[in-house]
């Protein structure tokens, strides 16, 4: 009795613990995420591969998922990264590249669109995990909780 006892405990030992695995390894479709975010974004431009290299400096090789997409009116500067790293130094890469953008946004805004730096001052950039978005919109409060909520 007591060995059929001590199986059965050990099982749903190791039952839970598969399930504290999966937890950890959430995957976010930040598909979903983004289609979220369209009723406080404007019309905005996602970048295929290549333009979002040239234009920020991503590689698609560093990414498991991404999207990065800027406002299609050169005078708005929303721009949206929702993106999920392939592992630890790609994450760090693509952290250094955000800090980037975010000083050339400053310095683009600062004296041609007043309006639009006060928005680009208030950008997050934000990381979960292996997760990472940029968010330059003047909405950026409701686009933090969303990604949050969504990779938490």
């Amino acid at each position: 009795m007591k060995k059929i006892l001590i199986c059965v405990l050990s099982l749903l030992m190791l039952i839970s613990l598969a399930s504290c695995g999966k937890d950890a390894a959430k995957d976010v479709d930040l598909q979903k995420i983004y289609d979220s975010y369209q009723e406080y974004l404007p019309d905005m431009m996602v970048l295929d591969d290549n333009t979002m290299f040239n234009l920020l400096g991503i590689k698609a090789e560093d990414c498991t998922q991404v999207i990065a997409a800027v406002c299609s009116a050169g005078l708005q500067a929303d721009e949206v990264w929702l993106i999920q790293a392939k592992d630890q130094a790609a994450l760090d890469r693509l952290l250094a590249l955000a800090k980037t953008r975010q000083t050339a946004k400053e310095d683009e805004t600062e004296s041609y669109l007043p309006d639009q730096y006060v928005i680009v001052k208030e950008s997050k950039t934000l990381t979960q995990g292996l997760y990472l978005a940029y968010l330059v919109s003047p909405h950026v409060q409701e686009l933090q909780t969303a990604f949050e909520n969504a990779v938490k």
